[in-house]
């Protein structure tokens, strides 16, 4: 694969790199900086995906599996923050615990808003640049985005939700799964409306790998990120958004697995599924332990023995 500078709006791409003479009389140019650079597809691929749309399904696909890598990584980073300052089990979600030490409660939030506060002002001082959401990225600059000013989006959000903060991690799913298909699509030199599609697609990928939900994940990016419903984005989209949720899968599950265990909220699914579906049986099951039977008891069928 060749390597090549990027021509990226966001991150000043659209200047000449400038030539500077060296005291020899020779001349050098400048490189820019290493995010900057794009790894370009060959030329054979790249002619396939712009001659056949059944290309840019293929490469939503891909789209999807690092979207979902991003989605796993992102929420296994959050959790182990959690359980190292809240102590909490690794089977438990921190915003389903009932009781949590009331130190903690306190300090961990309020120092980690003071280290946040810290870290966004150092950050602001070396990367003066705004990040560009997915969204505004479609829609201003023809899906181009900057890996760079989304990678400080994903650390920022981690640090904010690690340490208690109410905001979730969907604001760092989206940033990273789009900014990954803006750049995948950029080494493919994809057109300015195949690039917004695209975007769309990790967004939706990030979306529905973080929640089980690939028709949420759609839908979000059918009405926010790309702006219209057709026939032609239908089919990137879903492949996205439905090989993502196979990877958070196969990887081991995302921010709903521990919800769907139950673990911290008193709720037991095997109780629950063992309850009788009609309602008149349901008083006297609650009276008892489940799975034991009742003479008499329509849910088993048998008869209550005659009196001697």
């Amino acid at each position: 694969m060749s390597v090549s500078s990027g021509d990226s709006p966001i991150i000043g791409d659209t200047a000449e790199a400038d030539r500077g003479s060296l005291s020899g009389g020779q001349e050098r140019r400048h490189r820019r900086p290493f995010s900057n650079v794009v790894l370009h597809a060959p030329q054979v691929l790249r002619a396939l995906v712009r001659t056949d749309e059944i290309w840019l399904v293929v490469l939503s696909a891909f789209v999807g599996v690092f979207a979902g890598i991003a989605v796993w990584l992102m929420t296994e980073a959050t959790q182990r923050i959690h359980e190292v300052l809240f102590n909490i089990g690794h089977a438990q979600r921190l915003s389903a615990m009932v009781e949590l030490d009331k130190w903690r409660t306190v300090l961990i939030p309020t120092v980690g808003g003071l280290v946040l506060g810290v870290l966004t002002f150092g950050i602001g001082l070396i990367y003066r640049r705004r990040a560009v959401d997915p969204i505004e990225a479609n829609a201003l600059f023809g899906g181009r985005m900057s890996m760079n000013g989304s990678l400080i989006v994903v650390l920022q959000t981690i640090v904010s939700n690690g340490v208690g903060a109410s905001i979730g991690l969907e604001a760092g799913y989206t940033q990273i799964g789009a900014s990954l298909a803006s750049r995948w699509g950029h080494a493919f030199r994809l057109r300015r409306n195949d690039l917004r599609v695209l975007v769309g697609c990790g967004a939706a990928a990030a979306i529905a790998g973080a929640f089980n939900a690939p028709l949420t994940g759609a839908f979000y990016a059918f009405e926010l990120v790309i702006g219209t419903y057709s026939l032609g984005t239908f089919a990137p989209v879903a492949v996205a958004s439905i090989v993502s949720v196979g990877v958070v899968h196969a990887l081991g599950g995302g921010v709903w697995r521990h919800a769907r265990r139950g673990a911290g909220t008193g709720f037991n699914p095997r109780r629950f599924a063992a309850a009788p579906r009609h309602p008149r049986h349901r008083s006297a099951w609650r009276s008892g332990r489940p799975g034991r039977r009742r003479w008499g008891s329509a849910r088993w069928g048998s008869a209550r023995p005659a009196a001697a």
